[in-house]
């Protein structure tokens, strides 16, 4: 078991439980985590009760149970799911580290009130997705998988009839047609739950590096007939579209989603409006009892025209489900990755046992030292001496194999064995080669010149001593020829 570090930071966790949030941004394993990393943990009492945490279950694990007032006071760093108000802004102390989704992206008046308030804000949503290092630091990631996950089951039950194909006594029902627009980290996760759950599931992305994706997990790829050829964004998301683009694929999306029974829409852009991908003509063309499941609604937009956070049914009998909050209906295992993201982010600013970004990094770096320089004359006598090392060996080599190896073998298999001796040799012969040509010792020049006369002589000789006996197979040939005659 690994030892556990004296604490020197303190990592500090609030209750964020509301009627759209029951995660929990740090959970008791991730607490013992910590603490081998020299962290020591606060939480709010009754902060992971919605995510089946009691106040015990942290006390357990090592963490203090206190009021929000100490967690506070107290902590070096907070991790927060959603980002804090400006209220609670007002009661931090300067120089507390803030850890969550910020919304940099975008609202840079936010960003700013941090910095006046003396806090030092880490935006999750920046972190470099691609590096395998700030992977498992990737909230968007985890997350967006959650919802993925989630966002089938609440169109399987919003939906009038099975996802798989049933055969009963009474008939066979059709299994359900899906279509899933975007193919992200939600978007994959949706298409393996809904082909696990027996429906014919089709996916379209504007990443033309989507395609292969969607077809590895056993969904079709809706052709639209179009060309988005630079379709992925900055760090792995969806970009914005251009307005004719986005004109083009509506059109598109418009008239192949009528065939569909439920559209799960899972394009969401980081702290930015998401882009469109049904319009109204497109949710209209539906049948009725088809579902939408739209995970980008928001107060900025959805990816459905007129999507909001909600459900609601069009006069065509069309449900539509504006779903942002779908990670935190599976509260436990949601909570879980999130905390794992943001204890891993912590981690790694905690250097020497304090908080550090790195600035002053360089300034305590010790100074190199300086190798000592190797004299020439040491240099050449060492090369001197590898290479005599080098020619013996390929001496020995020459001159043994013959003696040591064919001589040992009866007289009866020399032919069948020259072959393989002419191979040995040859590599030999090759190697003697190139160590002559970066020799600089006389003696190892005639070690050299020893091994590969020897070398050659072995080669040579085996194939006169082959061709002799050859000979003699075709001599007794035609002697027992003239012999029948």
């Amino acid at each position: 078991m690994a030892e556990t570090a004296q604490a020197t930071v303190t990592f500090g966790v609030l209750n964020e439980t509301s009627d759209h949030e029951s995660r929990v941004a740090l959970t008791p394993d991730i607490v013992m985590r910590l603490r081998k990393a020299g962290v020591a943990c606060l939480i709010e009492s009754g902060a992971g009760i919605a995510a089946n945490y009691v106040d015990e279950d942290y006390t357990k694990a090592g963490a203090e149970v206190v009021s929000a007032d100490e967690v506070i006071s107290r902590s070096d760093a907070l991790g927060f799911i959603d980002r804090p108000g400006a209220e609670l802004i007002a009661r931090l102390k300067p120089g507390t580290w803030v850890i969550g989704m910020l919304g940099s992206f975008t609202d840079a008046d936010y960003i700013a009130s941090l910095e006046q308030a003396g806090l030092i804000g880490v935006g999750i949503e920046k972190l470099p997705r691609q590096l395998s290092s700030a992977q498992s630091m990737d909230e968007m990631t985890s997350q967006n998988s959650v919802m993925g996950y989630k966002a089938v089951l609440v169109a399987a039950n919003a939906y009038g009839s099975f996802f798989p194909m049933m055969t009963t006594a009474a008939g066979t029902i059709r299994p359900a047609k899906v279509l899933i627009l975007g193919a992200g980290i939600a978007g994959l996760q949706a298409i393996g739950t809904a082909r696990r759950l027996g429906a014919v599931v089709t996916a379209y992305d504007v990443r033309p590096a989507a395609q292969g994706e969607v077809e590895s997990l056993g969904a079709k790829f809706l052709d639209l007939g179009l060309d988005f050829s630079k379709g992925q964004g900055e760090g792995g998301y969806a970009r914005q579209l251009t307005p004719e683009e986005q004109a083009a694929q509506q059109a598109a999306v418009d008239e192949k989603a009528a065939g569909f029974d439920v559209i799960i829409t899972t394009a969401k852009v980081p702290g930015r409006k998401p882009p469109m991908l049904l319009t109204k003509a497109g949710v209209d063309g539906l049948k009725r009892g088809a579902v939408i499941v739209d995970c980008a609604a928001s107060e900025l937009g959805g990816n459905v025209e007129g999507s909001t956070v909600g459900t609601q049914v069009t006069e065509g009998g069309v449900t539509i489900i504006g779903a942002p909050y779908l990670a935190s209906e599976v509260t436990n295992t949601a909570s879980n990755l999130l905390a794992r993201n943001v204890a891993d982010v912590l981690a790694h600013f905690v250097r020497d046992g304090k908080l550090s970004d790195g600035s002053e990094r360089g300034a305590r770096q010790r100074p190199r030292r300086r190798r000592p320089r190797r004299s020439p004359g040491r240099g050449r006598k060492v090369r001197r001496d590898m290479d005599i090392v080098v020619a013996i060996t390929l001496f020995i080599l020459a001159l043994l194999i013959g003696v040591e190896v064919i001589g040992k073998v009866p007289a009866t298999l020399h032919t069948p064995l020259m072959s393989g001796a002419n191979s040995i040799h040859g590599i030999v012969i090759v190697g003697v080669v190139i160590v002559a040509a970066h020799a600089t010792s006389p003696l190892a020049w005639v070690f050299i010149f020893l091994a590969a006369v020897l070398g050659t002589m072995n080669v040579v000789g085996g194939y006169v001593v082959t061709d002799r006996m050859l000979e003699m197979f075709k001599s007794d040939k035609s002697k027992k020829k003239g012999e029948d005659k």
